[in-house]
């Protein structure tokens, strides 16, 4: 099969990107983190276990970096806060998904 763009992310700049074997994750130049997939034990980060074949954002994350394991993704960057300010502070480490060990 022949590659194909996303559609959802078509227009936008896309500066990583990561594939696991059950779902997919993708960061633009303005740190807005996209997870589309296979939605079990919340790996997709979308508050829910749901299947999603179309990129949804993570509207709490400005991320720099992400990877996706069998279950679980794990990005670097900030959280952005309800009102949409951006924690500029130091990086830091999110993980979603059947992270067990990460308590």
């Amino acid at each position: 099969a022949a590659p194909l763009k996303v559609p959802k992310l078509a227009g936008r700049k896309m500066v990583h990107a990561a594939c696991g074997p059950q779902h997919s994750a993708a960061v633009d130049e303005e740190g807005r983190c996209f997870t589309w997939g296979c939605g079990g034990y919340g790996r997709l980060g979308h508050k829910d276990q749901k299947d999603a074949w179309t990129p949804a954002e993570l509207p709490g994350l400005r991320a720099t970096r992400v990877v996706c394991g069998s279950a679980f993704t794990a990005a670097t960057g900030h959280a952005v806060l309800h009102s949409g300010v951006v924690c500029a502070s130091s990086s830091s480490l999110y993980m979603w998904g059947r992270v067990k060990a990460a308590s």
